[in-house]
């Protein structure tokens, strides 16, 4: 499936034990968001994500947490 990185939460600069860690929201195709992690990412590291990126993952969902991407790759 595939969306756009709609927001993004990073570690705050200089905590050392967070470098690279976070989290964010995706909207997909049909305009729903899906949480993923910095854990979920594959092919680039999270800090280099931005905000308004395209991105392909897969859509799963975690019942009573809601709707969720893993493999999360940017796409050109």
């Amino acid at each position: 499936m595939r969306g756009v990185i709609k927001t993004l939460r990073k570690a705050k600069p200089g905590a050392k034990s967070l470098v690279g860690c976070g989290y964010g929201f995706i909207q997909d195709e049909q305009g729903k968001d899906r949480f993923f992690s910095f854990a979920n990412v594959v092919g680039t590291e999270f800090n280099d994500l931005r905000e308004g990126l395209k991105v392909e993952f897969e859509p799963f969902e975690i019942p009573e947490k809601g709707l969720r991407a893993e493999s999360v790759k940017v796409i050109q």
